[in-house]
């Protein structure tokens, strides 16, 4: 097993930093333990659900509990009879109960595919950077071989077919290439023809894994792409996720129907079970698929508002955000002096956010690749609306204080 940065031949000097998440996130844990932020704009501890008057209330009894919810076999035959109704909605098409698999929340369903790709002989698995950090570490953690491929910021952060023909395998296996949709960390959509001329650039064998965590898009762009062919396509969606459900785990893996014994397997020995209330919300869901669909409208109006908040606070200072099509996770770029060194612009920027009690997820942590252009933090628009006012509040303090040190 090895993890390697891949070469972009394009942009030979993007640079991916190798940092210890963990350390960054002690610097921060004073603030954090003692719940004396100014702002979280990460909101990693405090999300909000959209529409939440809007959904059906639910009980739970205790025979409710009784049984394993979990898609090995045709076990749970009845019950995803009835989410395909979901999958349907967002898809616009039609789906048969062997063309997908459930899974308990995305991270699970990005474990038990790595644990497939091993068991096809997949030789290596490369992501498109910026990538979310559980597949890379699940795909190490299985002994699988791991390439990073920082995609350039003027492709939008998008590897492009040629940077797959440039790539250098490390043997003949055929691959898998992880990508994000919408953008991770940055929530903007691909359109299904690029997709498409990514499988292309691939050789037959090889796979495409994409990652639809965090989609709240209806129809999806790549509802009617054929999975299967020479190239297979899995995709993985979170039910709920898009929602702000967060504790309602529940994702289907989209596949072509050779992979459901397979993945079935995979399940039932990786102990895949789903949460009982998770299942039933979702069946409550999949009665009404018009209200599913309303609902993720609601959610994407939550976010286009909080980021028409936060983008009319920072107006003027030297900070930009990604733009959001889709998703509620996206990214906010501090731009760096162009006579600073720019590691020690990323210093100072980390110094003077723990300063001023202002937790952030930085960009390296979401494995962003870097120009030296500015630093990336994470922004989570799943926070109630004084949150997001204070992150812009918190945001024009923290460049009067980093821009005067520099």
């Amino acid at each position: 097993m090895s993890r390697r940065i891949l070469r972009n031949r394009r942009d030979p000097e993007l640079k991916v930093y190798d940092e210890d998440f963990d350390l960054v996130a002690t610097r921060f844990r004073p603030t954090v333990t003692s719940a004396d932020w100014i702002a979280l704009p990460g909101a990693v501890m405090d999300t909000v659900v959209p529409c939440s008057d809007e959904y059906p209330q639910l009980s739970l009894e205790a025979s409710h509990l009784k049984g394993y919810k979990m898609d090995t076999g045709d076990v749970l035959w009845t019950e995803k009879q009835q989410i395909a109704s979901l999958v349907a909605a967002f898809d616009s098409k039609l789906i048969n109960t062997d063309e997908f698999t459930l899974a308990p929340g995305v991270s699970s369903a990005l474990l038990i595919i790595m644990a497939a790709l091993k068991s096809m002989g997949i030789g290596e698995i490369i992501f498109e950077l910026p990538a979310y950090f559980a597949g890379i570490e699940q795909a190490e953690l299985l002994g699988l071989n791991v390439g990073l491929f920082p995609a350039s910021p003027s492709s939008g952060y998008r590897i492009t077919p040629q940077d797959i023909i440039d790539i250098d395998r490390i043997s003949s296996a055929p691959v898998a290439l992880m990508i994000t949709q919408p953008r991770y960390g940055l929530g903007y959509n691909r359109k299904t023809e690029e997709l498409l001329k990514l499988r292309e650039a691939l050789r037959p064998g090889d796979i495409i894994v994409v990652d639809e965590a965090a989609d709240q898009s209806a129809p999806s762009p790549f509802g009617k792409v054929e999975l299967d062919g020479d190239v297979k396509i899995i995709r993985v969606r979170g039910l709920t996720k898009g929602l702000g459900l967060n504790s309602a785990k529940i994702a289907t893996i989209l596949h072509p129907t050779d992979m459901r014994p397979l993945l079935g397997e995979i399940v039932d020995f990786t102990g895949g079970a789903i949460d009982a209330a998770a299942m039933r919300l979702v069946l409550e869901l999949a009665k009404k698929p018009m209200r599913y669909l309303a609902l993720l409208e609601g959610a994407r109006n939550y976010v286009r508002q909080q980021y028409q908040t936060l983008q009319s606070m920072i107006m003027g200072l030297p900070i930009t955000l990604a733009p959001i099509e889709n998703s509620y996770l996206a990214t906010a770029h501090f731009r760096s002096p162009p006579n600073v060194d720019f590691d020690q612009f990323r210093e100072y920027f980390l110094y003077t956010a723990v300063e001023i009690k202002l937790p952030i997820v930085r960009g390296s942590s979401l494995y962003f690749p870097y120009d030296a252009s500015g630093e990336i933090i994470r922004i989570n628009y799943f926070t109630p609306p004084e949150n997001m006012t204070r992150s812009g509040t918190a945001f024009q303090k923290f460049s009067t204080s980093l821009y005067e040190r520099l």
